[in-house]
């Protein structure tokens, strides 16, 4: 079971990070950003064509994929929110939805849909927990969310701009009073929404096989729930619940290993737990463990 354990805290860390950027965005615009995953797919193809196709040193594709996340966002933000800011929210949730077929379909045509991979960041393994040998690789991945989670914490706490950001998720009319622009506010909450997202690709890029669709069709809902969970207006709330998400699905997995018959019946058993967590957190407490509002 340890060894289950330990790879759902690993899989957690890309959830919470997908689900920041998420609960960022939400927080600041009342939007569900569909694209948050393809955000990060953009960040793993970035870095799959500067050094495999073009054999360019890694540190310079990092740079890229990061880049490419947070151009992607700005011009998310740039091009199908703000042109909806009056809208019903519902209208903006379905252009992001489009951004990420968009980027699909895109991927689809610029990389075909064989799958794809590359080589990790740091070779080599770390030390060995519950006989689970973790990779550098891995160890890569928490270094980054505790680095993540203390500076969200003391930007949001303790600068002006974090400052701003939060007052105009509470009450943007507020914000505008005190002479912040509402706009400068929604371009820097998405293009951080896009940073986390690269990041997140980058990360998880070297331990799977990807291919067009494969951060939506597998992160983004884990990563939804875990929003739901830690509570859509809580950012620390959004790590947490990655990592309540990822163990829930490295002990479904156990289960399922020990049980080869539950396996068969139910062959994608750990999404399924993924939505029955999420259903249960909806009709128990909808603003989550954090949240301060449904």
């Amino acid at each position: 079971m340890g060894t289950f354990l330990v790879i759902g805290i690993v899989s957690g860390v890309i959830y919470g990070l997908t689900a920041l950027g998420l609960v960022l965005v939400y927080k600041g615009s009342r939007v569900f950003n569909f694209a948050q995953a393809e955000f990060a797919a953009i960040s793993m193809y970035t870095i799959y064509y500067l050094t495999e196709v073009r054999h360019l040193p890694y540190g310079i594709a990092l740079i890229a994929a990061l880049l490419a996340g947070v151009v992607m966002a700005l011009l998310t933000e740039r091009l199908v929110v703000r042109p909806l800011k009056n809208a019903p929210r519902s209208i903006a949730l379905v252009g992001t939805a489009g951004v990420a077929l968009l980027a699909i379909g895109l991927e689809l045509v610029v990389f075909k849909p064989e799958p794809r991979a590359v080589g990790p960041a740091i070779s080599g393994n770390g030390p060995q927990i519950f006989g689970y040998i973790v990779s550098n690789q891995k160890l890569l991945s928490l270094v980054a969310l505790i680095v993540i989670a203390v500076s969200a914490a003391l930007f949001f706490k303790k600068t002006y701009l974090g400052t701003a950001i939060l007052a105009n998720s509470q009450d943007a009319f507020a914000t505008r009073i005190i002479g912040a622009s509402t706009n400068r506010i929604s371009v820097i909450t998405w293009g951080l929404a896009g940073l986390l997202g690269a990041i997140a690709g980058a990360l998880i890029a070297p331990d799977v096989t990807f291919f067009p669709s494969f951060m939506t069709a597998t992160i983004l809902i884990p990563a939804f729930t875990a929003g739901i969970v830690g509570g859509m207006t809580s950012l620390g709330g959004a790590l947490v619940g990655g990592q309540i998400i990822g163990i829930v699905e490295g002990l479904g997995q156990y289960m399922l290993v020990q049980n080869p018959g539950l396996s068969r019946a139910i062959p994608e058993g750990t999404t399924a737990l993924v939505f029955v967590v999420l259903l249960v957190m909806l009709l128990i407490r909808p603003k989550g463990i954090f949240g301060s509002e449904a």
